[in-house]
């Protein structure tokens, strides 16, 4: 039993020798493995902008004795504390542990290798260099030309790393139609409007905050001529004897059009007698627009009429015509005076280069209460120079045509400038009594003047009313005849008195 025990006890200490001297091996494997160089630092991808500073590591341990040294591509940089690569960017520091290449540039861009050399065989670390460069844009063309209604292109190339993406804007900041991304822009049905500066931008990110890279392209758009006239120049009504008239228009067009005046079939440049025209013109708005200019000299009769602005260019012509007007102003209503509770004196002041022949007065009671309705549907129309209309349709309006006495004159007669004057002068005020007013009543009164050349536009409304006034004897020259026979006759021919500062006669 004993021997049993002994003999178990035998193989129990063999087998644990066998494990100690095992575990003693492994620990002196491990001793000798830890001797053996490798690389501390780890490899990496720099993205570095053009300009700036990089530095690569090239951390070992157990470096020994061996060598460190450094390769872009096939090209030997340093071995050991040794630069071998003449480049004064170049700095490398603790044996090659690490470089530095300072001024980044885009040729840098690359693979850069350390290499360890041991006795067994070389140990390489490799990294890679990315520049980065902001983006670069120009324009395929810097002006395009096209006419309107066609289509056009505009093209900028762009260049950077990475590569720059390009969207498109108008400098005046205008809203594109379409894609605005792209290194196209496309531009269909063109008009003038379109012409000007478009801006491609690009944007790759490697740009300085808040700064925009772009490029400028300028579309030039030709069109026919374009002609505008202000409202309010398209009829001027100028006095006799004035020294000068000057009339205009706006002209825009690409190319640049020839511009004449003309006045019925005559060009005013090629029949200029003692300078009676002058023609000038001025730039207004944007670079393809004129104000043109056409100045008359010492106004006369025979100088009122219709001109024209006439532009032409290689692609169609635009006119229109300004009238220089004889005709008379609106008249101005002045304060009158009741002088009955049925009779109004009517006072207007006279804006006519010529003598006046007529004068239109239109009037109507303002009717409230039940028929307060008329004020907003009378048919009747007192616009522009046109008669008032259906007048004898309503019960409360009428029309009164008043002529001024006139003298006839043998064929071939031609007043003097001072006569005319003279005449002009006894014209400038107008007075009319109306009769036969209902009493308390309001009204609403316009007035039109007429001369040679025409009618006035209908003076603005006045109104007056009935309330204050006594009861009086009808004046001599408020004779009228009643509403109802007014609205027979329609129109009647009475002399108005007129306000003259010496009392003559009214006469041609």
């Amino acid at each position: 039993m004993n021997y049993c025990v002994s003999f178990v006890s035998i193989i129990i200490l063999g087998c644990l020798s066998s494990s100690v001297n095992s575990v003693s091996s492994s620990y002196s494997n491990l001793m000798y493995s830890s001797n053996i160089a490798y690389f501390h630092s780890q490899q990496q991808n720099f993205k570095i902008k053009i300009g700036d500073d990089v530095t690569f590591p090239c951390h070992v341990n157990n470096k020994g004795a061996d060598v460190i040294t450094w390769k872009n591509g096939i090209r030997l940089l340093t071995a050991g504390p040794i630069k071998v690569y003449n480049e004064d960017r170049l700095i490398h520091r603790y044996n090659g542990s690490e470089i530095t290449l300072r001024d980044v540039q885009p040729r840098d861009e690359g693979e850069y290798a350390c290499q360890l050399n041991t006795m067994d065989s070389p140990i390489e670390l490799v990294h890679h260099l990315d520049v980065l460069i902001p983006p670069r844009i120009v324009p395929r063309e810097a002006e395009v030309s096209v006419k309107a209604g066609s289509r056009a292109e505009l093209e900028c190339v762009a260049h950077g790393n990475p590569p720059p993406t390009i969207h498109w804007r108008r400098l005046d900041g205008e809203e594109l139609q379409g894609p605005t991304i792209g290194s196209r822009l496309s531009l269909e049905k063109i008009d003038r409007g379109m012409a000007g500066k478009y801006m491609c931008l690009a944007k790759n990110g490697v740009e300085e905050e808040g700064e925009e890279i772009y490029a400028l392209i300028k579309l030039q758009v030709q069109y026919q001529p374009e002609i505008q006239v202000d409202g309010h120049k398209r009829h001027y009504h100028p006095k006799l004897k004035q020294l000068y008239l000057s009339i205009s228009c706006n002209v825009s067009a690409d190319p640049a059009p020839d511009v004449n005046w003309q006045r019925g079939r005559t060009v005013l440049s090629h029949h200029d007698h003692k300078n009676k025209y002058q023609m000038t013109s001025k730039p207004i708005g944007d670079q393809n627009t004129r104000m043109f200019i056409l100045t008359i000299r010492d106004i006369r009769e025979e100088d009122f009429g219709n001109y024209t602005c006439h532009a032409t260019n290689s692609l169609g012509l635009d006119k229109h015509e300004i009238v220089v007007s004889g005709k008379p102003l609106p008249p101005t209503i002045l304060p009158g005076v009741g002088t009955s509770k049925t009779q109004y004196k009517l006072r207007w002041k006279v804006d006519s280069a010529f003598p006046v022949r007529e004068h239109n007065i239109y009037y109507e009671r303002i009717i409230h209460g039940q028929q307060q309705k008329f004020l907003h549907q009378s048919s009747v129309r007192c616009y522009g120079q046109n008669d008032c209309t259906d007048c004898e349709m309503q019960d409360s309006c009428n029309m009164l045509n008043i002529r001024a006495e006139q003298k006839h004159q043998p064929q071939g007669w031609r007043r003097s400038l001072e006569d005319l004057q003279q005449l002009l002068d006894s014209q400038k005020e107008a007075e009319q009594v109306l009769i036969e007013l209902v009493p308390d009543s309001r009204y609403r009164v316009k007035i039109q003047t007429v001369n040679e050349f025409g009618r006035s536009h209908w003076s603005k409304d006045f109104e007056f009313d009935t309330y204050g006034a006594e009861t009086q004897r009808p004046s001599l020259f408020s004779a009228f005849s009643s509403t109802s026979s007014l609205r027979a006759l329609n129109f009647l021919l009475v002399v108005p008195l007129l306000i003259m500062d010496r009392r003559l006669p009214l006469s041609l």
